[in-house]
């Protein structure tokens, strides 16, 4: 969790807390705690790429502004995540789930004002709801959301204990978020009870449905010549089942700063060549996505080799050549 640029929304207002509750020489403790956990990563981040941070956040602002997302609707989708049920019912119970957490976390700041909620929960509640907004309206990564929003779903039952069972709030006040987080646990398990009295269904899998990645690429890479190239903008499974000889190049730059640089700058059929990338494997939409940052005036042709039999949800991953002719055309 230190680890995570979240940190910086979540514990900034916790730090504040910390100061008036526990002094400078407490809350400079508590931070150089935090720094002694953190400092291997930002030490490994320095050795691996030259940077403290990783190039994740920049990469993924890159791909969604690629999509095409505004905050309005980034900002929409990210109160469906709040539910925890987006994408599958968007139009189902999502958005009165999305609701109810967002009302868990405002109430600790209106019951603050009038003393009837600790300190603390306030600052956690208010952190969550700053998380919220710097990614709906920052990062705009609507298909990472419910995973970015693991934090908040994990303060929701602290920040309720904090209420419910304390003695400063009204009773009325405890009543009404108490019933809120019943009602969100009960939708949670109802939402649930399907898949857990499936018996083919097991339990991991009903929390945390496979995504099919490790599938899909044992399931691609015999396909892939000898003494290719292969590029993806979802590389890590690819490059983890990657037999010895064959290099996979990441291409959205989530871990690789100088991809990330070329798709947010137009330049990805220069960076394929210099790459030697011979080969692409992705979904569809990624291809669509990584041939319109194609330099100005350049082609790149995917000619299609092989499609995965590994369905991921409606995605499919294809093989590809590639060849790329980065000379500009009048």
């Amino acid at each position: 969790m230190l680890a995570r640029v979240d940190a910086a929304v979540l514990l900034a207002p916790a730090g504040i807390w910390a100061v008036r509750a526990l002094g400078w020489r407490g809350a400079g403790l508590a931070a150089l705690t935090g720094c002694a956990v953190i400092a291997p990563w930002v030490g490994i981040c320095l050795w691996l790429t030259g940077d403290p941070l990783p190039e994740s956040g920049a990469a993924v602002a890159t791909l969604a502004a690629a999509d095409g997302f505004d905050g309005w609707m980034t900002f929409t989708m990210g109160v469906l995540a709040l539910g925890a049920v987006w994408p599958d019912a968007v139009f189902g119970w999502s958005p009165a789930a999305g609701i109810a957490v967002a009302a868990v976390l405002l109430l600790p700041l209106l019951a603050v004002r009038r003393g009837h909620c600790p300190p603390l929960a306030a600052v956690l509640a208010f952190g969550s709801l700053a998380l919220f907004l710097a990614y709906t309206l920052g990062l705009g990564a609507v298909w990472f959301f419910e995973r970015y929003f693991s934090p908040i779903h994990c303060l929701v039952p602290v920040l309720a204990a904090a209420l419910v069972f304390g003695r400063s709030p009204p009773l009325a006040v405890r009543v009404l978020w108490g019933l809120a987080v019943l009602a969100l646990c009960g939708f949670g398990l109802w939402r649930l009870a399907p898949e857990l009295s499936d018996p083919g269904t097991e339990r991991l899998h009903a929390f945390a449905p496979p995504s099919g990645y490790g599938e899909m690429a044992r399931d691609l890479l015999p396909e892939v010549p000898p003494g290719a190239t292969l590029g993806a903008l979802q590389s890590g499974a690819l490059g983890y089942f990657a037999p010895p000889g064959l290099r996979v190049v990441n291409l959205d730059g989530v871990v690789n700063g100088p991809a990330a640089a070329a798709l947010r700058e137009g330049r990805v059929c220069t960076y394929l060549k210099a790459a030697g990338v011979t080969h692409f494997a992705d979904w569809d939409l990624n291809r669509a996505l990584l041939l319109r940052r194609v330099d100005p005036g350049a082609a790149v042709v995917l000619d299609p080799l092989h499609r995965s039999a590994v369905a991921q949800g409606r995605h499919r991953v294809t093989l590809y050549s590639v060849t790329a002719d980065c000379t500009p055309r009048p």
